[in-house]
């Protein structure tokens, strides 16, 4: 009786760390081969269908012989807001929030005349789950009020699938505030920089995401990319949460 206890445990442990299907759920294709250029604001006519830049054919795609130089004084630069784990209406004791602050930040700076381009936010938006949440809605939209392109990236976190699934989050986010993107897995294209939206909010990216985004990598044409994500990959130090996050997979972390 003790050893068939001990089976059924070790049996929960190892499928509690594979997370066969959360990660891909209403993934279709691969999400990172077209890129949505950023250069235009978006809008509740063109987010679900944004205009996409045209694919340069692999055998076109040359690696450069040399590491990239840096960009040279006056050229195509750009500035971006980005912020993590707002936590809305979290409610655990000597917790405080900031979204008040951030916002009268955004204020000064347009006072100032800088207005960036976007916002990105690296996931935690609400503490809960709760997709309706009115502060969290509220926030986004005053918050990306204040950029250029009007677009607030948004990174799926852990805290934001605890009582919805990832398709109903982007579903319904998308209808509730329409003009702000929360696909899971996405590239942007902006002035010749590449940036990677990825989803590892079950604290694991998986093995079929990781091939996609190869897959988009051998055929970027851009120079520089950017990758977003929520969960810490691995910080290399005391904070390492690498063992937390992939469990076994320790393959995945070391690709």
């Amino acid at each position: 009786m003790r050893k068939a206890v001990i089976i059924l445990v070790a049996s929960l442990i190892i499928s509690s760390c594979s997370f066969p299907s959360s990660i891909m759920q209403g993934v279709s294709g691969n999400p990172f081969k077209p890129s949505y250029q950023l250069s235009e604001p978006l809008s509740s006519e063109n987010i679900f269908n944004p205009p996409v830049s045209p694919e340069v054919p692999p055998e076109e795609v040359v690696p450069p012989a040399q590491p990239a130089e840096p960009l040279a004084e006056g050229a195509d630069e750009f500035t971006f807001v980005m912020i993590a784990d707002p936590h809305i209406n979290r409610t655990d004791t000597g917790v405080a929030q900031h979204t008040e602050e951030f916002i009268s930040f955004l204020e000064q700076q347009a006072a100032a005349g800088t207005v960036y381009p976007f916002i990105v936010c690296l996931g935690d938006l609400v503490d809960n789950g709760d997709i309706y949440d009115s502060q969290a809605q509220d926030f986004i939209e005053t918050a990306r009020g204040y950029t250029e392109l009007k677009n607030f990236i948004y990174v799926l976190g852990n805290h934001d699938i605890r009582t919805h699934s990832k398709s109903e989050w982007e579903s319904e986010y998308n209808v509730l505030t329409p003009g702000h993107d929360v696909s899971r897995m996405i590239r942007y294209s902006y002035k010749g920089v590449s940036i990677y939206k990825l989803d590892n909010s079950s604290r694991i990216f998986g093995k079929d995401q990781l091939a996609m985004l190869e897959e988009a990598l051998r055929n970027d044409p851009n120079e520089y990319r950017i990758f977003l994500a929520h969960e810490v990959v691995a910080t290399g130090g005391s904070l390492d949460q690498s063992t937390v996050l992939f469990g076994s997979e320790a393959g995945e972390l070391l690709r």
